[in-house]
C-alpha cells in the first residue's frame, strides 16, 4: 500500500498510511521507509521527513543505502543541503544515485563551488557522470563563469555519450553563454541534430546576455522558420533583447506576437515589457502597462523600473513623485531603488533631494552600498561640490572602490581640479592598474591644465603597461536592423 501510494503521488495519504502503521504495533523496515521518505520529498514535508529520520536511526536503518539515499533525497529536496551532505557523508557506501542527488542540491541551492568540488571527488571515486549530473554540473559552471573547465566538462559530455542529449546539450550551450563563450555556444548549437524550444531559448538569451542584440533577432526569424512555436521564456528574452538596444521598433514588434499568441502577461513579463519601453524612451506606454496591472501586482521591482526610466531621461522631479507614491501605497524600497533615485538625482541636478534620499536609507533598513556612494558622489562632483564628494569617500574607509573615485575623477576633469583628481587617480590605480579608460581621463586632466610633462610621463606609463584608450561604439537603429 505504501509504495501504491507513493507511485501514485499521493504523499498525504502515504504519510497518513505510516502513522496508521506505526500506531497499530507494524514496525517499518528498510523496504517502506524509502517509500515514505520519497513522499515527504515530493510533498516537501521537511519536518515528517525529519520524523520519519528518527525512527529509521531508532531501527537501525540508517546503514541502509536504500534508506540512507532516501533520506539524502528527502533533505535535498526540501532545500536543507547541509542535512542532506551530513546524511551522505555518513554513508559507507554510495551510489551514481546519490552523488547526483548531492550534486543536484548543491548546485539549484546556488552553492555552485560546492557542486563543482563534490564532482571532482566523485570522479575519484571511480564514478561517471550520467546526464543528470552533466546538466548540474554545467550549470554550476556556468553560475562561476568558468570558461577553462566549461571546455573540460563538454569534453566529457562527448567522451560519455551525452552530446546528442537535448537537454545535455542546452545545459552546455547555456553554460557557454554564462561564461561569456559565445564562439563556443554558436558551435553548439550548430552542431546540435535536434533542437527544441530550451536549446533555442538558451542561444536566444546567449546572445542577449552578450550584449549581440541583432544577432538574437536574427536567430529568433530563423526559429519561426524551423517551425517551433516561440514561448513565454522565448518572448521574455527577446524583450530583453529589445531593452538592450533601446529599440522600439523591435520591441513593439514583440509585444504585439505577445498579445497575438494569448501569452499571459504575468509579473515578469509585464516588468519586462515596461522596462523595454523605458529605456526606448516611451514612458507613456510604459505607464499604460502600469495603469492597466491590478495593484496587487505594484511590487517594488515594477516601481523601481519606473524610477528608473524616468531618471534616464532626465525626469528627475517625475522619479522622486514615483518614489513619494510608492511610500505611499506601503511598498518598502530597497537597495535598487535607492540605486534608481539617486541616479535620477543626479541626472538632474536635484542635489538637496539626492541627500535626504541618501539619509532615508537607513530610516527604511536599507545599508548604503559603494553604488549609492558612487551615484551621490557623481552629482556632487558634476556640481563642482569636489570637496563634499571626497568627505563622503573618505567616510566608507575601505569600502569605496574603482566606481566611486572614477566618479570623482570624472568630476575633476569637468572642474578641472587637479588636486583631488590625483587622489581619485592614485586610488584608481591602485584599485584597477589595468584600466585604461581612467589613465586616458587623468591625462586629459593634465592636459586641460597644460601639465604637459605629466600627460606624456603618464602616456608613457600607459605604454610600458600596455593600456590601450578603449574604442567607443554607439548603437544606431536603422530601418530593418540595429547596427554597432
Amino acid at each position: 500500500m505504501l509504495r501504491a501510494y507513493c507511485n501514485g503521488y499521493y504523499s498525504l495519504q502515504t504519510l497518513e498510511l505510516y502513522i496508521h502503521m506505526r500506531r497499530i504495533g507494524i514496525k517499518p523496515n528498510n523496504y517502506s521507509f524509502p517509500f515514505v521518505l520519497k513522499s515527504c520529498a515530493k510533498g516537501f514535508y521537511s519536518l515528517q521527513g525529519m520524523l520519519v529520520h528518527c525512527d529509521v536511526m531508532k531501527t537501525g536503518f540508517d546503514s541502509d543505502l536504500c534508506v540512507a539515499a532516501a533520506l539524502v533525497n528527502v533533505y535535498a529536496k526540501c532545500g536543507l543541503v547541509h542535512e542532506s551532505r551530513k546524511v551522505f557523508d555518513e554513508m559507507s557506501e554510495r551510489d551514481l544515485v546519490c552523488w547526483t542527488t548531492m550534486i543536484t542540491a548543491y548546485e539549484r541551492g546556488g552553492m555552485a563551488s560546492e557542486a563543482l568540488r563534490l564532482f571532482w571527488n566523485m570522479q575519484q571515486e571511480r564514478f561517471f557522470m550520467d546526464g543528470v549530473i552533466a546538466i548540474s554540473v554545467a550549470s554550476a559552471i556556468g553560475q562561476l563563469g568558468y570558461g577553462r573547465n566549461a571546455k573540460a566538462i563538454h569534453g566529457s559530455v562527448v567522451c560519455n555519450g551525452y552530446v546528442r542529449d537535448v537537454s545535455v546539450g542546452s545545459a552546455v550551450l547555456a553554460m557557454y553563454a554564462k561564461c561569456g563563450e559565445v564562439e563556443n555556444a554558436c558551435l553548439v548549437f550548430g552542431r546540435m541534430m535536434e533542437k527544441d524550444e530550451t536549446t533555442w531559448n538558451a542561444m536566444l538569451s546567449c546572445y542577449t546576455k552578450n550584449g549581440l542584440a541583432s544577432e538574437a533577432f536574427a536567430l529568433f526569424d530563423k526559429l519561426l522558420d524551423s517551425g517551433i512555436r516561440p514561448g513565454y521564456v522565448t518572448f521574455l528574452v527577446m524583450v530583453g533583447a529589445c531593452a538592450l538596444v533601446g529599440s522600439k521598433k523591435h520591441g513593439k514588434k514583440f509585444h504585439d506576437f505577445i498579445v497575438k499568441s494569448r501569452i499571459k502577461i504575468d509579473f515578469a513579463l509585464g516588468n519586462a515589457l515596461m522596462d523595454m519601453y523605458a529605456k526606448c524612451g516611451d514612458m507613456e506606454t510604459c505607464i499604460e502597462l502600469f495603469n492597466e496591472r491590478p495593484a496587487s501586482d505594484w511590487r517594488v521591482s515594477t516601481w523601481n523600473v519606473l524610477i528608473s526610466g524616468y531618471g534616464m531621461h532626465g525626469h528627475g522631479r517625475k522619479a522622486l513623485e514615483m518614489f513619494s507614491r510608492m511610500i505611499a501605497e506601503g511598498i518598502q524600497p530597497d537597495h535598487i531603488t535607492f540605486t534608481s533615485i539617486l541616479s535620477a538625482c543626479s541626472h538632474s541636478g536635484l542635489i538637496d533631494e539626492a541627500r535626504r534620499c541618501f539619509a532615508d536609507m537607513k530610516k527604511f533598513s536599507v545599508n548604503p552600498e559603494p553604488k549609492h556612494y558612487a551615484c551621490l558622489v557623481d552629482m556632487l562632483g558634476r556640481a563642482g561640490l569636489l570637496s563634499e564628494a571626497y568627505e563622503l569617500i573618505k567616510e566608507m574607509g575601505s569600502e569605496a572602490n574603482d566606481e566611486v573615485w572614477g566618479a570623482l575623477l570624472l568630476g575633476c576633469k569637468i572642474h578641472g581640479n587637479k588636486e583631488f583628481g590625483e587622489i581619485a587617480a592614485e586610488n584608481l590605480f591602485r584599485l584597477e592598474p589595468k584600466h585604461a579608460g581612467y589613465s586616458v581621463l587623468m591625462s586629459n586632466l593634465y592636459a586641460d591644465s597644460s601639465k604637459w610633462k605629466e600627460v606624456v610621463k603618464l602616456r608613457e606609463t600607459m605604454k610600458i603597461g600596455g593600456l590601450k584608450k578603449p574604442a567607443a561604439m554607439s548603437l544606431v537603429e536603422f530601418p530593418e536592423e540595429v547596427c554597432s
